[in-house]
């Protein structure tokens, strides 16, 4: 299932192309590396492919309303923002069984300005352990955006608590939580009440950029034409 989806994307960007070399600066923090295994296209010599593959889930949440799953694609999207910053108009593809997750070329100056928010969140990180996990703030963002919608859109349902659904997320419930999963975070944070109070800032500042740009497809199959 994940190769046909693969097969789908590789017939518009049917050329592997070589490594690229990333050379920048943000906001005095060199950002270096080489971006490998892209693809480019018959269309256009700058329009570039980038796709990873996993046999395991990419989406979550509703079926008729999925969502990414954050930290499986945030390795993919910080790629994603150097290559656009770089000026390189890229495509990237989270490929899994259950659907695929895509990242559309964003404008150089775009991918920067998103850069330099996660530049911000990394030196603070070395002043103390940031209040913020990347499940449960990914959680987090998913809830408020729900309630959001459900408080526009009148209806009998009920809007979901982000903060409820970030603890269940962290402390656990019927399964292990965050906490439980991480050394650092269980010397860092007795329990979610550490955090709550600025996870709402840290979250947009690290993962707000991603949700907003993250495009997902439960049944998609095909690449888009």
């Amino acid at each position: 299932v994940v190769l046909e989806r693969k097969a789908a994307w590789t017939l518009r960007y049917p050329h592997a192309l070589p490594a690229q070399s990333i050379e920048l600066n943000v906001d005095g923090i060199a950002l270096t590396g080489t971006l490998e295994g892209l693809w480019g296209s018959e269309s256009a010599e700058s329009a570039w492919l980038q796709i990873n593959q996993r046999v395991g889930a990419v989406l979550e949440g509703e079926k008729d309303a999925p969502t990414a799953r954050g930290h499986v694609v945030v390795g993919l999207w910080v790629h994603h923002l150097v290559a656009c910053a770089s000026g390189f108009c890229l495509t990237s593809v989270q490929l899994g069984l259950d659907g695929q997750v895509v990242f559309l070329p964003l404008a150089p100056a775009d991918a920067l300005a998103s850069l330099q928010r996660l530049v911000k969140v990394y030196r603070a990180a070395w002043e103390r352990p940031l209040p913020v996990a990347c499940k449960t703030a990914w959680v987090f963002l998913q809830a408020q955006a729900q309630a959001e919608k459900v408080t526009a859109d009148p209806s009998d349902k009920a809007p979901p608590d982000p903060h409820e659904a970030a603890q269940t997320a962290f402390d656990g419930g019927h399964y292990p939580g965050e906490r439980s999963e991480s050394a650092y975070l269980a010397r860092a944070f007795e329990s979610y009440e550490d955090m709550e109070g600025e996870l709402p800032e840290w979250a947009a500042l690290l993962y707000g950029d991603m949700a907003a740009q993250a495009q997902t497809g439960a049944n998609a199959s095909t690449a888009p034409s």
